[in-house]
């Protein structure tokens, strides 16, 4: 059955591979890793969410001391699966299978940061409000900057500079970084003057210059 499953796998014949597959992993049952296969045709079908399901059932198969390196696995696959949808401009999807990513992995890296993307392009702030606090760790700029452009799209500009200002001390030459900085605080400026604290907003101009 082995080779009769490479043989076909290698000529794309994936349904029939799947056939052999359940049969391996009827046969075998504690051969876990036949479920990475099946996962893999289904992302060879295109069948992204399946793919993920199938992945994600194996890592609870898998012995304790195989679940990291098969987390990492799943991460891989959900970036290249994350990818492809982007390229392919369904957004929508990609962010329904990152919400699934997540609840496999809540702190995956990679998946946050699409996560935080997808929702910033689809002017979901709540959704970027709740990706940017759950870094486990120590916030990167990425997440930093993310949150702080939720905060200037809600016109919470103190809140926004905040976050931002500190981070402009400790990396000054960081483009995105400088820019949304100066963004934000020329339309806090702008508020400020238009509130008749004109001083104030002069100097906030001064000093993001």
């Amino acid at each position: 059955l082995i080779s009769v499953y490479n043989c076909l796998y290698q000529l794309k014949r994936y349904e029939e591979a799947l056939v052999v597959l359940e049969e391996l992993i009827y046969d075998y049952p504690a051969e876990w890793e036949w479920r990475a296969k099946k996962a893999t045709i289904y992302g060879e079908q295109g069948k992204f969410m399946e793919a993920l399901d199938e992945y994600a059932y194996l890592i609870t198969l898998a012995p304790y001391q195989e679940r990291k390196r098969l987390t990492e696995g799943y991460d891989e696959l959900a970036t290249v699966f994350t990818k492809k949808l982007i390229e392919d401009y369904l957004i929508t999807d990609a962010r329904k299978l990152v919400e699934k990513w997540l609840k496999v992995h809540p702190s995956s890296e990679q998946g946050l940061k699409y996560a935080l993307s997808l929702s910033t392009q689809m002017k979901d702030y709540e959704a970027v409000k709740k990706y940017a606090v759950m870094e486990p760790e120590k916030k990167d700029i990425y997440h930093i900057i993310k949150l702080a452009q939720v905060h200037h799209a809600e016109k919470d500009y103190r809140k926004s500079l905040d976050l931002l200002s500190p981070e402009i001390t400790r990396n000054p030459y960081h483009k995105d970084l400088v820019n949304v900085h100066s963004q934000v605080s020329e339309d806090y400026a702008k508020s400020l003057i238009l509130s008749d604290a004109y001083e104030q907003g002069m100097v906030l101009i001064d000093s993001a210059l």
